[in-house]
């Protein structure tokens, strides 16, 4: 342990968190940062809740199939990471964890969000990615802090139009789900700078007042829907600008070019456009 604050137990084939952190009073009293990174670890010991100064725990690619009660006891815990276990549900005594900002538990078997992890008022990433998602809870416009959310690769079909309290926010990814449309309560996201969207196929409309936002940046459209319903309402919006067409890309890959005025936009390594002025023609 370097200086009573970290032990590093990656790589060790580890099925237990080792008697000796669990008992010595040292480890309980000042241990911060607990990586225990690819082993073997199918349920995490309860007696975890006795690091009462713990901030960070990683158990990324372990066997784990639950997560204990216990784990809502880590007063201090700031990061969280569950990646690549076998979990098929988040306990809900991570809500009790006030101080929590990160928490990440992309490629598992996960089904739903519980709804007490959007009363986590630190919280200010998320990364679900890579589980079996259905749908969002309208609770979710409570985490007022939340500045990323990913949940790329899941069963997504509709969102919530409760996404649009996360004030704060500046990165949402839904790629790879089974999206129809969008809120039209995002045009109130007054921070976002990132919206991806990409392998939607059934995607084909995206209300105009979101993407002429002035935050966003970067929209990702790639393998949507091709048919764009609202094609007259986006003219309208964009009367000054101009773009190159590429006939290979999309309708709604064009028009989320042509509405992100004066910028180069990069499309998963694939689409590049350059918008101009006017004035500059």
């Amino acid at each position: 342990m370097e200086g009573g604050e970290l032990v590093n137990l990656n790589y060790n084939n580890l099925t237990d968190i080792p008697n000796k952190l669990l008992e010595e009073n040292l480890f309980r009293k000042k241990l911060e940062k607990l990586y225990l990174k690819q082993n073997l670890i199918v349920q995490l010991n309860p007696r975890i809740a006795a690091f009462k100064a713990l901030k960070e725990l990683y158990l990324h690619s372990n066997r784990l199939t639950t997560i204990p009660d216990e784990i809502g006891e880590l007063e201090s815990l700031e990061q969280l990471n569950v990646d690549q276990n076998s979990l098929t549900s988040l306990n809900p005594a991570v809500g009790k964890l006030v101080k929590l900002r990160i928490i990440s538990f992309s490629r598992n078997n996960i089904k739903s969000i519980p709804n007490s992890i959007w009363s986590c008022g630190s919280l200010e990433s998320i990364d679900g990615s890579c589980n079996q998602i259905e749908h969002l809870d309208a609770d979710i416009g409570m985490s007022a802090n939340l500045q990323r959310l990913n949940l790329d690769c899941n069963k997504l079909t509709t969102l919530p139009p409760q996404l649009a309290g996360l004030e704060n926010v500046k990165e949402l990814s839904f790629s790879g789900n089974n999206l129809e449309s969008i809120p039209v309560a995002f045009e109130r996201l007054a921070h976002l700078k990132s919206l991806l969207l990409d392998s939607n196929p059934r995607l084909s409309h995206i209300p105009g007042n979101i993407l002429s936002s002035k935050s966003l940046a970067y929209l990702g459209v790639v393998k949507c829907g091709t048919n764009v319903s609202n094609m007259n309402q986006f003219h309208e919006l964009i009367p000054n600008f101009e773009f190159h067409i590429r006939t290979s890309v999309p309708p709604l890959q064009e028009l989320a070019a042509r509405l992100i005025a004066q910028r180069i936009l990069i499309f998963n390594g694939k689409y590049v456009w350059q918008t101009k002025t006017i004035a500059d023609r």
